[in-house]
Formats: C-alpha cells, sequence, structure tokens
C-alpha cells in the first residue's frame, strides 16, 4: 500500500511526522534525571539530597518497607551503597532540626506484600526467596520500636511531627520527597517496582527537582497526599 496517497502527505513528508513524533515522545522533560538507581545514587548520593546544613522541612516516603532507613541488613548489597548512616542522618535532621517526617509502607500479610514477593519486585539475593515476606514485618516492627514509650520518635510521634502509616495499596513505585524551607531544592525520588529485574541496582529511577519542573514534581508529591490518605496510621504502644 502507498502510504502517502492513502493519507494524503507524500512518504518523505510521512517519515518526518513519525520522526518529529518520535523525538518528541523520547525528549527528557526539563529538570528529570532518569538512570538506574545505581547510577542515580551514585551521582546524587543521599547526603547531597539531604541538604549538608541546608534547610530541610520535610522528608516523606512511600514505599514497600523502608528498609536502607529501618532494616539495611535486609536490602539488596550488589551495585549499591549501602546507606548505614541514612538513619543517623534522619536522627539529626528530626531531633536537632525538628523536621516533618513521614514514611509509608506496605502492611506485612495483605496482598500487596505478597504480590511484591511472588513477582520478585522485592530484590534481595543475600536472603530466600521463601523469607523475603519478613521484609515487611521487621521493618514494622523497627518502626514500632521507634514510636514506643521509650522509642527515639516517641515525643515527636506523639507530637504529629513524625507520622508512620501502613497502607494495603499496591505500590507502582517508591517515593522519596524532600522539601526545604527557601523550597529552591525541593525534589522527589522515584523507583519504579519492575518485577523480576535481576537486581535492585537495576531498578528505574527518576529525580525530579520541583523548580524546573513543577508539573511533574506535583503528579508525584500529589500521589504521595493520596497513598497516605488510603494508610493506617501506627499506634504507639505504651
Amino acid at each position: 500500500m502507498n502510504v502517502g496517497i492513502t493519507i494524503g502527505v507524500s512518504p518523505e513528508a510521512f517519515t518526518g511526522i513519525i520522526q518529529s513524533f518520535i523525538s518528541g515522545i523520547m525528549k527528557k522533560p526539563p529538570g528529570l534525571s532518569v538512570s538506574t538507581r545505581a547510577e542515580l545514587e551514585k551521582a546524587y548520593p543521599i547526603e547531597k539530597r539531604l541538604g549538608l546544613g541546608m534547610d530541610i522541612q520535610e522528608i516523606r516516603i512511600a514505599n514497600y518497607a523502608c528498609n536502607s532507613l529501618f532494616a539495611p541488613q535486609n536490602g539488596e548489597s550488589r551495585g549499591l551503597a549501602r546507606n548505614e548512616n541514612l538513619a543517623n542522618i534522619v536522627d539529626g535532621l528530626v531531633k536537632r532540626e525538628h523536621v516533618q517526617f513521614s514514611v509509608v509502607i506496605t502492611k506485612p500479610e495483605c496482598e500487596a506484600a505478597k504480590e511484591a514477593v511472588r513477582n520478585e519486585k522485592i530484590i534481595n539475593h543475600d536472603i530466600e526467596k521463601n523469607e523475603r515476606k519478613k521484609v515487611f514485618s521487621s521493618a514494622l516492627e523497627e518502626m514500632q520500636k521507634c514510636i514506643a514509650s521509650n522509642g527515639k520518635y516517641c515525643k515527636e510521634y506523639r507530637e504529629n511531627q513524625v507520622r508512620f502509616a501502613c497502607t494495603e495499596i499496591s505500590l507502582p513505585y517508591g517515593i522519596f520527597q524532600v522539601t526545604y524551607k527557601n523550597h529552591k531544592q525541593d525534589h522527589i525520588k522515584v523507583d519504579l517496582y519492575s518485577p523480576y529485574i535481576p537486581h535492585e541496582s537495576e531498578r528505574l529511577s527518576m529525580l525530579i527537582y520541583r523548580k524546573k519542573n513543577e508539573q511533574l514534581y506535583k503528579i508525584f508529591s500529589d500521589e504521595f497526599d493520596r497513598i497516605l490518605s488510603h494508610s493506617e496510621y501506627l499506634v504507639a504502644e505504651g
């Protein structure tokens, strides 16, 4: 079939239209960095993203189990730097700088958690597959310890400075949002939960700065709000 005759344009013009269309799809939006998780975290390490002295206002995290913060031993060790000091950095920000801190994880034993294990969206080759479901429960246990009567966030949790919650939503990606008092460095890191990828380091990640792409930033910020609104806050024991 002569496509040029059928649609009323020459084959050359039609080819140009298709190329322009593909170029438009492939063109990276402004303010967006996309790479593997390993490469993105190498280029933008957590210490850099958490300010190094800049005035942080709030940190919000929504992901499967927040292993990097609550149980780094459960995270994939291949190709990624273990953020062993992340908990200390966050502790300092919460305690000394009074930063607002919210975390949402997947509720253990819910269908979303089972599906994540079954389809290998939770990846840690150091843990036997039939033991990976414990990643969710161990994270929840650590969070409960943090807000218990003798926990490190006991006071902050009761004052709503710190908020921990569980959701049964099947999360399509993890969100790590950092906002500043002057909003100049506000950004969101998004890690896609793809099934059956070989290693955690190969997970596709995006970093979006608010000042460079307000629309895209708002999409994921609003998504966090929706996830939180369909989650259940933890009850502090003791």
